[in-house]
């Protein structure tokens, strides 16, 4: 039997003329998908509702909801939806066009080289962001600016997974969770809201901690918490007891124990060694200094 050559696409024919990037929603119903394939042109896609299988370069992986895929010219694939059937969004752009990007970003750069293109799973607020970018390309297809804007941003996704102490090891759709948890707004619902923001429930958060990074949840908090009170304490005069009510531990002493066991000081002396004179001013002359910056 003669093996029929895979097609490959153009950006000409995948993307509306004279445009820099193509955006598409794909609904395929169970069994249903598109065939093998090879582009000249890069892509990206995410799975937006229900499962499927994507066969690429020879291997066969699941799809399920949140997981993004980066697609390189040359990848030969083809995808199949399951039962109840599967929702991509797929982006879609020449190589040349963001060329500049790729080169000063190359170390993370999604994109990358490999036997299989790399592929990640994403929790709800970056779903949402998703969408939000799948809108603004939509609508705006011929903007270089709000295309490159998407592509850091997707880059900066990817690439920040274990990049400090506080995610380090963490699979991507938590450590995406507690970069939303960081916000103040959240540091108060402790554990709770950490496990909501993930969409898991606490005790499969708890596990997952305990085996990447060998704490327990409360911990991985209690950091987050006590990094925003640093900072807090850094660049804004008041009360102790406001910073460790807003950050969630309204026990001040508890406050007091979990900050130290951090910083091996107290809140008062961080602030004190974080707020010392500037050089050539006196002490009060020096805070005056740093209202008019931080009120």
């Amino acid at each position: 039997m003669i093996s029929r050559p895979t097609p490959t696409l153009t950006f000409a024919e995948d993307g509306p003329a004279g445009a820099i990037c193509n955006v598409v929603h794909h609904r395929y119903a169970p069994g249903d998908g598109f065939p093998m394939h090879a582009h000249a042109f890069c892509e990206v896609f995410w799975v937006d509702g229900g499962s499927g299988t994507h066969d690429v370069n020879g291997s066969a992986r699941p799809l399920g909801l949140g997981d993004i895929v980066f697609v390189r010219p040359d990848d030969r694939h083809a995808c199949r939806a399951g039962r109840e059937g599967l929702e991509i969004i797929n982006l879609s752009f020449p190589g040349e066009v963001v060329a500049g990007l790729a080169q000063r970003h190359a170390n993370a750069w999604p994109w990358r080289d490999g036997a299989e293109p790399l592929m990640a799973n994403v929790a709800l607020p970056t779903r949402e962001r998703l969408a939000f970018w799948a809108g603004e390309l939509a609508r705006i297809d011929d903007s270089a600016l709000e295309l490159e804007c998407c592509l850091l941003d997707l880059t900066r996704l990817v690439s920040r997974q274990a990049r400090t102490s506080l995610t380090a090891g963490l699979p991507l759709w938590l450590v995406d969770a507690v970069g939303v948890f960081c916000d103040p707004r959240h540091l108060p619902g402790g554990t709770e809201r950490l496990a909501k923001l993930c969409g898991r429930g606490q005790a499969h958060i708890n596990r997952v901690i305990r085996a990447s990074q060998g704490r327990t949840a409360t911990a991985l908090v209690n950091q987050c918490r006590m990094e925003w009170a640093a900072t807090t304490l850094r660049l804004r005069h008041g009360p102790v007891a406001d910073v460790a009510q807003a950050c969630g531990l309204v026990n001040l002493a508890h406050f007091y124990a979990v900050f130290q066991t951090h910083f091996g000081m107290t809140p008062r002396q961080y602030r004190q060694s974080a707020q010392r004179a500037l050089p050539g001013l006196p002490d009060s002359a020096a805070l005056e200094a740093r209202r008019g910056y931080y009120p």
